[in-house]
């Protein structure tokens, strides 16, 4: 089941999905399943929440970011960015994730960053 973004979400005010649980996502495309996805850090967190952390990947079939909540059964999964097709683009717009994913926070930032390469 699809959900629409509401206020406190990662990329608040966007028109991107957000689904129940790993498998709810999975459901809805099933060409997220059965490829690669290649992972952008585990250890992302929400301003002022140290826990939970979340799983940032990108799906190169799909040219999807994503962010997945790494704790409960559930595993609540956010549409970050769509349009990705490349891995050119996802770097690009992933720049220099390797230097923030640990900072307390570090979705905020990554929200500024794709805000700054139009996506």
């Amino acid at each position: 089941m699809t959900t629409t973004r509401k206020t406190g979400t990662i990329r608040a005010g966007r028109d991107l999905a957000a689904y129940a649980s790993e498998i709810a996502f999975a459901a809805a495309d099933s060409a997220r399943t059965g490829g690669s996805h290649v992972d952008f850090g585990y250890y992302w967190t929400m301003p002022g929440q140290p826990h939970p952390r979340y799983r940032v990947s990108w799906i190169p079939a799909t040219g999807e970011l994503y962010a997945v909540r790494q704790q409960g059964r559930a595993r609540r999964v956010e549409l970050l960015a769509v349009g990705l097709r490349s891995r050119v683009q996802v770097d690009r717009a992933m720049g220099g994730w390797t230097e923030h994913v640990d900072d307390a926070g570090s979705l905020a930032w990554l929200d500024r960053r794709l805000d700054e390469v139009g996506l």
